[in-house]
């Protein structure tokens, strides 16, 4: 999906009657839930979903989704972390401790599963901010037009099966 294909099913298909179900299995399917916090169930790395429609118009949250390195959060931002030993790690940095020069932050990588990197201060050589989003390249791909356009009527009646996107 590109932002202007989207756009386009969006203007000719998205005030059709759409399906909650298959919007809701969307959201899930696709992983958003492992990230961003929605109709009170999810993860905490992304923004909150919950009221995205009362802050973003439905382009805004296209290109966001297809193209989520282009703005990215000061509070969701990533972090490229390069150790005095030569080695990086990457993702959204977490200090644990007050004390610098004994303590330890943690690195929460891309990968949602794995727990995160923990680096003890005292051996960061830098921390650069990156230009490159948590978020992945290419999530709508896997949904079909009738899919993508479900997913988008869930978010935007925020998690209600009794919107009218629905009717």
């Amino acid at each position: 999906w590109t932002l202007e294909s989207t756009l386009a099913s969006v203007k000719n298909r998205l005030a059709k009657k759409r399906d909650f179900k298959n919007g809701r299995n969307a959201y899930y399917a696709i992983g958003c839930v492992k990230c961003h916090r929605f109709d009170g169930a999810g993860g905490g790395v992304g923004p909150d979903l919950s009221s995205v429609t009362s802050k973003f118009s439905i382009g805004d949250m296209l290109e966001a989704i297809v193209d989520p390195s282009k703005a990215i959060s000061d509070q969701y931002g990533s972090s490229i972390v390069e150790l005095n030993n030569g080695t990086y790690h990457e993702g959204i940095v977490i200090n644990h401790s007050g004390n610098e020069e004994e303590g330890e932050m943690a690195v929460y990588t891309a990968d949602l599963e794995a727990d995160p990197i923990m680096v003890k201060t005292a051996d960061v050589k830098s921390i650069e901010p990156s230009t490159i989003s948590q978020m992945p390249d290419g999530l709508l791909d896997v949904l079909n037009e009738d899919e993508m356009l479900d997913l988008l009527a869930y978010l935007r009646s925020r998690g209600n099966p009794e919107d009218t996107a629905f009717k």
